[in-house]
């Protein structure tokens, strides 16, 4: 950071992860390596927390950490980011939502947005 001037950084994990599946012998190593499906990865905001705790801490403050290691289509995905508020004090907000995204939108097992529901 200091090599270009950078006196701070915004640092989030990947909300989505690609699943591994049981007939596929090799890992995928990108999300449109195959048609497996991608999954919400809630575990993202705690392997970011536990980067930052090796950062000493004057340097730990140049880093904005943010949450978004959860589902934007489950209403609990609420309940999950107050809980990561209240167990850290470092986040300073929610980073990436990932609601549509290309191809990614159809390889999570979720809500398609902008469906209309009739009653």
């Amino acid at each position: 950071m200091d090599q270009f001037g950078n006196e701070r950084a915004v640092v989030f994990g990947l909300p989505l992860v690609k699943k591994w599946d049981a007939y596929d012998p090799l890992e995928p190593s990108y999300y449109l390596d195959d048609d497996s499906l991608c999954c919400y990865y809630s575990a993202t905001d705690h392997l970011v927390l536990a980067a930052l705790q090796s950062v000493s801490g004057p340097e730990r403050n140049r880093f904005a950490p943010l949450i978004c290691g959860f589902n934007p289509t489950d209403k609990h995905g609420v309940q999950h980011v107050e809980r990561m508020l209240e167990c850290s004090d470092v986040w300073r907000g929610v980073g990436e939502v990932l609601l549509r995204h290309d191809d990614l939108t159809n390889l999570t097992n979720e809500e398609r947005h902008g469906r209309i529901t009739r009653r």
